[in-house]
This record gives C-alpha cells, structure tokens and sequence, in this order.
C-alpha cells in the first residue's frame, strides 16, 4: 500500500514540476529533489492551496509544490489568490507569483 502512495506522489510531483517548475510557490526558491529527508526543512511537499481542513481536495488544481518548512509555516492558513493572466497575487499581501492560471477558491 505504501509503495502505491509513493508511485501516485511521485506522478503527482511531476505534473506539478511540469506545470510550476522546480520552485516552492511560497517562497519562490529552488527545491531540490534530492532531499528525502522528509523532516528537512527544504524537503519538497505538496501544499494545498484550499486546505484540507477547509475541505480542500487533492486534485492538482488545488495542489502546489513547497519546502516542508514553508508549508509548515503556512499551516492552515488560506491565501486568497486572484488570477492575473499567469501571474498570481495573494489578494492579502499583494506579493505576486508566476504560476499558471487558477481560480480563486470558492469560500465556504
């Protein structure tokens, strides 16, 4: 079973990598794909863009690629996003990214 969860992981990585590139979205640094430490700070990890304590999904609309202390600094919070045409602005802090487009999430 846990080998099958490691396979999907993986899958899920590379479409991630193919869509965002080698970049955590939270702080926009390289990751390494060569940590397997999963208890390093800069270890890749999937972070939901809609939590799944808030009922987000696993789907890759939902998912992006960060360091492991990134994700865990951001914890639970939401980052409300708005589309700019490839670009991304948290509508909280007004920082902008380059990720392909998305929707804002729905709130619930």
């Amino acid at each position: 079973m846990a080998a099958r969860l490691k396979e999907r992981r993986d899958v899920v990585v590379r479409r991630l990598i193919h869509r965002d590139g080698w970049l955590c979205w939270l702080c926009d640094e390289p990751l390494d794909p060569s940590i397997q430490d999963r208890a390093h700070p800069r270890f890749v990890t999937l972070d939901h863009l809609k939590p799944r304590s808030d009922g987000g999904r696993n789907s890759i609309g939902n998912l992006r690629l960060a360091h492991f202390a990134c994700n865990q600094r951001r914890g639970t919070k939401r980052l409300d996003v708005k589309c700019l045409h490839g670009r991304v602005r948290c509508e909280t802090c007004g920082e902008e990214r380059s990720f392909d487009c998305f929707r804002k999430a729905d709130k619930s």
